[in-house]
């Protein structure tokens, strides 16, 4: 007899969702399905529902809702039918994410109040169920919650439901469940992951997402596969699907594709940890361009891609370019630094494949993004900064994250919380680890969000690059000495303004993407760019110990106007007294002078996006990622890195804070639960 079972038949009592007269848990069940986005469909909760409504379709002790509850006012008609069959009880399956899982929580609650005999099942990667400790607790605090579904959900809530219709009068045992009965925690073991994936029914072909309105979604999620072969400690995915990739059928995925495609749904959303990294992903590309050029859709691809780089994945984004197919290239990057990526577990990720990445792209003028965690345990401030150098001022966003304690990961393992000393808020966001103290991840944060405002935003950018170019300083000890600046409010208020809300709890997601909104919008009505260049420049002068000459604060007078404002007509030519594009594109190409040894020149600006009259406050502020206004100069930065002449990888080994993207030549980016 196993440990699991040893334990219930000790107890000897039933689980607490059973714990009502048999008479009462003998009724017919009528199962649910949570979902309160409308955006997308709850792939791994549907794949889990169409496959339970397959194995009990013959039976009367079974009905499944045709309607996802998304509201208090659905879970209310649900739980509160006058013409619901008295025989009928009600389970409510709950898939949380970190994205949803207080909603979930809260129509978890308010169902119990409606109707104290429905049972409530949760599971999804943002449930704890790996770590005992946490699982026990999380049950003891959510009174609500009957049972928790741990790892891959299919089986488990197949045999569950099973469980309680058949034998409701006897405590449930099977394998994947926690719960709580008489006040005692219950582990029933883990179960061995699913070894053919096609025995369960496509969601979206049988049906069980026809009451979603398709044609709203922002984007379709499908599944091609199944696993990932790294396990990284602060990511789930690896750790709870136990390496070994499995697959679902060619053909189902090509349907499903189709599916999206009928609904004319734009975005097409390849939830593999890896995509790339099977020979049958290009396969499945290719039909993807097939039923592009039939149908139109989709417009866009989002894939995680394979972390080795081989021929098939260059292949595939040559396809996807072919086809016009709008997608964004990933690198996945995280960091850079070697103590990091030892505590991670990402040593066996070499950081040469994502330089050969950064090659496919950057060749074939594909645009994409990298992909950086602050906070992880073993990194510090010089890392992070190190990391963010690379990328500065260079037509590439970076998408800064903070590290995230997702409750199944290795990372959450308390002998790993313990041995890396990691802290953290209420939103499980890190604050603290054994190589970054609370102050240490403040500042850090401040760091990243000036940095996104200079790299992302262009606020300030010409002078931190004069700093660079003419007084041999390094942007990122720059923007560092900058938000470390305690003296700023009385002499420099717009630079004080500025680092004030870099470090304010304001910011309370976890991406460090949209920074300075509040900063950046005061500015723009205001007109008073030039004031903050004046600004800058005094306290770099202080700062740095140095007489600056009339060239920097002709710059100014150029990066001012090179920001939004509001009563601006355009084209609008500025004249400058040292003809700064030709100085940047000099120092872009390796050869650059002091600014002041230029001539006078012109710039063209424009403002194709209507900055200077949008609030970038508004959620429906398009353009994101822009906000410096069009000129030559945002020309000179991609032409520098599409430059074929300059198409090389980012160092490994050498210093990182003195490099960008286009080097000298000679110096040569979870497990499905229920």
């Amino acid at each position: 007899m196993g440990k699991s079972k040893k334990l219930l038949k000790k107890i000897g009592a039933v689980g607490r969702a059973a714990e009502f007269h048999p008479a009462e848990t003998s009724r017919k069940l009528m199962v649910s399905g949570i979902h309160t986005e409308d955006q997308y469909a709850p792939l791994a909760l549907g794949i889990c529902m169409a496959y339970a409504k397959a194995c009990f379709e013959n039976g009367a002790d079974f009905e499944f809702s045709k309607q996802f509850v998304a509201n208090e006012k659905d879970l209310s008609n649900l739980l509160q039918d006058d013409g619901a069959e008295e025989s009928q009880r009600h389970v409510l399956l709950f898939s949380n994410y970190i994205w949803n899982r207080e909603d979930n929580l809260h129509l978890s609650r308010l169902a119990k109040k409606l109707d104290p005999t429905c049972i409530t099942v949760h599971g999804g990667p943002d449930t704890p169920s790996k770590y005992t400790e946490a699982c026990e607790k999380f049950l003891f605090e959510e009174t609500h919650i009957d049972y928790v579904v741990a790892g891959e959900g299919e089986e488990t809530l197949k045999e569950l439901l099973e469980s309680i219709s058949l034998r409701p009068d006897e405590i449930v045992s099977v394998s994947g469940v926690r719960f709580l009965s008489n006040g005692k925690y219950v582990d029933c073991g883990d179960r061995v992951r699913a070894s053919n994936l096609d025995k369960f029914p496509s969601p979206y072909l049988t049906g069980t997402f026809d009451s979603l309105n398709a044609s709203s979604f922002y984007c379709g999620i499908i599944e091609s596969a199944r696993g990932c072969p790294y396990s990284c400690t602060f990511c789930d995915w690896g750790s709870n699907t136990a390496a070994k990739i499995k697959t679902f059928d060619f053909d189902r995925v090509i349907n499903e594709i189709e599916w999206f495609a009928e609904k004319k749904v734009k975005m097409i959303w390849l939830a593999d940890a890896n995509f790339g990294i099977l020979k049958r992903d290009l396969e499945i590309v290719k039909k993807i361009c097939e039923i592009k050029k039939k149908t139109g859709y989709p417009h866009r691809i989002v894939l995680c891609y394979s972390k080795t780089v081989k021929t098939r994945l260059i292949k595939i984004i040559d396809l996807m370019i072919e086809a016009g197919i709008n997608s964004q290239g990933s690198i996945s990057l995280q960091t850079r630094d070697p103590e990091t990526l030892s505590a991670i577990s990402r040593s066996n990720i070499k950081t040469s494949e994502y330089n050969k990445l950064h090659q496919a792209f950057v060749k074939r003028k594909f645009p994409y993004y990298v992909e950086l965690l602050m906070a992880l345990p073993g990194s510090t401030i010089e890392a992070l900064k190190a990391d963010l150098a690379i990328y500065f001022d260079q037509p590439v966003d970076v998408y800064i994250n903070r590290s995230i304690l997702l409750t199944n990961s290795p990372m959450a393992d308390p002998d790993y919380q313990r041995k890396h000393q990691i802290k953290v808020d209420e939103v499980n966001a890190v604050i603290a680890t054994a190589t970054m103290c609370e102050a240490d991840v403040t500042e850090a944060r401040a760091i990243c969000i000036v940095f996104q405002g200079v790299h992302r935003f262009g606020v300030l950018r010409y002078l931190v690059r004069w700093l660079e170019w003419e007084q041999n300083l390094k942007p990122l000890d720059i923007i560092q000495d900058l938000v470390r600046s305690p003296d700023l409010e009385g002499r420099y208020p717009l630079l004080n303004l500025m680092v004030k809300e870099s470090r304010s709890n304001e910011l309370r997601g976890l991406a460090l993407v949209e920074c300075l909104l509040k900063f950046r919008d005061k500015l723009r009505q205001e007109s008073t760019w030039e004031r903050l260049s004046d600004e800058f420049i005094s306290w770099s002068e202080e700062k740095y110990n140095f007489k600056s000459d009339d060239a920097f604060a002709s710059l100014g007078r150029v990066q001012a106007g090179l920001m939004p404002a509001v009563d601006r007509q355009f084209p609008e030519e500025i004249g400058m007294t040292h003809n700064v594009l030709k100085w940047y594109a000099d120092w872009h190409g390796g050869k650059g002078q002091k600014l002041i040894s230029y001539e006078t020149g012109t710039l063209q600006i424009t403002d194709p996006y209507d900055l200077c009259q949008r609030s970038c406050l508004i959620e429906e502020f398009i353009p994101k990622s822009r906000f410096e206004l069009e000129s030559q100069l945002s020309d000179i930065r991609y032409e520098s890195l599409y430059e074929p002449d300059h198409i090389s990888s980012p160092p490994d080994e050498m210093d990182k804070q003195s490099v960008i993207l286009t080097p000298d030549p000679k110096t040569q980016m979870g497990a499905r639960g229920l």
